[in-house]
């Protein structure tokens, strides 16, 4: 089996790949929201924004940063906060998670989550340049990322493209490659979440898990395409078919008095008014 086929086999197994795409999916719907090219919003504006929003919202269906929950609750319990300022239609597709089940794992201050033993990181693409992106240029921490070993391909680390540079003497690729070894080393492997939205040249979406590489024309060792492959997993918990509005009560019961000199019509047949009749047609007060 492949690194690819097991990452993305542990990943759907585990649900996070429905949380992906649906954290992806609400993040740019909250962007084209909100996107007014005659506010002058870039494609900058748009990147940035959708960033800030998928990190949020992985946040959300993982329990973690401002929405941490402690470990064993039932996150059910916690749709109030998870839910604030979520369309009633994404709601319904929340994938809900088990709080624990991923850990935060932020790299060198780029936001990072932790499933099993492996990290995902996010990277903003523009337009269509997921398969066409320098890493050299992008940085420390995702030349960082893009300059780990590929088990597939290099075997115990040594034979990357870097190396092979550096020992046919680019001193480019020689300094990198020192800068890089000269760094901490990554505990875990470590994979791109590459997203993008191309509001502006006609709406395209792109949704990748990759390992990234520092190759030129060739930025990724394999990617997996999260927006047209594997639908969302069956099972695990799954929200409530309605979530009610706290602000929307129900009216209370009212019980209406009868005015006193308001005539009861069974009064004309010697019935009193209020009375009760019994078998024998006696009053009872």
């Amino acid at each position: 089996m492949s690194e690819q086929e097991a990452v993305v086999k542990a990943l759907r197994r585990g649900r996070i790949l429905d949380a992906i795409r649906w954290a992806y999916q609400s993040a740019a719907a909250g962007v084209a929201d909100d996107f007014r090219p005659g506010k002058g919003y870039d494609e900058g504006w748009c990147g940035f924004s959708r960033h800030t929003l998928l990190r949020d919202r992985l946040n959300r269906v993982f329990s973690l940063g401002p929405y941490i929950t402690p470990v064993g609750t039932d996150p059910r319990e916690n749709l109030d906060i998870l839910f604030e300022a979520i369309p009633e239609s994404e709601r319904a597709t929340f994938p809900l998670i088990a709080p624990g089940l991923v850990e935060e794992a932020d790299l060198n201050g780029s936001p990072g989550w932790k499933y099993k033993r492996m990290r995902l990181l996010i990277a903003s693409i523009p337009h269509d340049d997921i398969d066409d992106i320098t890493w050299q240029r992008r940085s420390a921490t995702k030349q960082l990322v893009a300059s780990q070993p590929d088990p597939d391909r290099d075997g115990d680390g040594t034979n990357t493209l870097l190396h092979r540079l550096a020992a046919a003497g680019d001193t480019g690729a020689k300094a990198l490659l020192d800068a890089i070894e000269a760094a901490k080393p990554l505990d875990i492997p470590t994979y791109l979440i590459g997203h993008g939205h191309d509001l502006i040249g006609g709406g395209r979406r792109r949704l990748v898990l990759g390992r990234p590489q520092l190759q030129a024309r060739e930025p990724w060792a394999w990617t997996e395409n999260l927006l047209t492959t594997h639908p969302p997993t069956a099972g695990g918990l799954t929200p409530p078919a309605t979530t009610p509005d706290p602000t929307q009560a129900p009216d209370a019961p009212v019980r209406l008095r009868r005015p006193a000199d308001t005539k009861d019509p069974r009064a004309a047949d010697g019935t009193p008014s209020g009375g009760a009749v019994t078998s024998g047609g006696a009053n009872r007060l």
